[in-house]
């Protein structure tokens, strides 16, 4: 599988005259050439957005907001004619130096001088399941979030402005990933679920213990109201002249009603 998503933006103008993406040939950049992640989680080398800085800003708050609200990552580099580099390699770069190989974000590499629009970087060993053993998983599955990319570049070729197209792709992007429902999870649901089932099981136990120990109690409250209480044979001697003396049944007779 390709550790990436093709992008076909379709662009209607170009911004700025130029070339268009030569052939592959130096495809990757030097470490020294990748600047630390911007603030803005928007890396713009060909200040494309210097006409625009409200779009750029708009833009860069619904990534924060991202951010803040569910911990996904998600970093956009605009480029204006990529010559002679490779937006394939460069997503994947990209993720590698500002992320890591355990991160479920995405990086967005966009030409916009291009035809073939760009590339999304990610974690390839992630978003595979490599790191299953290690109860770690991405919260969204890879064909939600291919759904996601095709309908959000869908969305922005109804744009014939080159930026604002590119800010609709980014508000169509991030709605799509906040409305999944497992975005609310932490980065390690198969642990989350067995801890989960942990608290349920104990949970089980007690209330068995509980049900056990007041079946007992009443059991042994039923038991004792049946429970028949008899006085002892005891062996009594006569005692003669004595009242109610022992050993001998006394009767008075009244005699019945009809003979009085």
């Amino acid at each position: 599988m390709r550790n990436f998503y093709v992008l076909k933006l379709w662009l209607v103008s170009c911004l700025i005259a130029g070339s268009i993406t030569g052939a592959s040939g130096q495809s990757r950049l030097s470490k020294e050439e990748i600047p630390s992640t911007p603030e803005s989680r928007i890396y713009d080398p060909d200040q494309v957005f210097r006409t625009k800085p409200e779009v750029l800003a708009r833009m860069s708050e619904r990534l924060k907001r991202l951010k803040a609200d569910y911990d996904f990552d998600v970093y956009m580099i605009v480029y204006s004619g990529l010559i002679g580099m490779d937006v394939v390699k460069l997503g994947d770069q990209f993720h590698g130096e500002w992320l890591d190989e355990r991160s479920d974000g995405l990086i967005f590499v966009m030409d916009v001088q291009s035809a073939s629009g760009g590339e999304a970087g990610r974690s390839h060993k992630l978003y595979n399941g490599d790191f299953i053993d290690e109860n770690l998983m991405p919260r969204i599955q890879v064909s939600a979030i291919e759904d996601a990319v095709k309908r959000s570049s869908l969305e922005m070729q109804k744009e014939t402005d080159v930026l604002l197209s590119l800010e609709i792709f980014i508000e169509s992007l991030t709605d799509r990933i906040s409305s999944q429902p497992e975005i609310d999870k932490s980065l390690n649901p198969v642990k989350e679920d067995a801890n989960f089932m942990g608290i349920m099981a104990t949970g089980l136990l007690l209330i068995g213990l509980i049900i056990a120990i007041t079946a007992k109690l009443l059991g042994g409250v039923e038991g004792k109201a049946v429970q028949l209480y008899r006085f002892p044979d005891v062996l009594v001697g006569e005692r003669p002249g004595a009242p109610n003396r022992g050993g001998e049944i006394s009767w008075t007779d009244y005699g019945s009603p009809s003979e009085r």
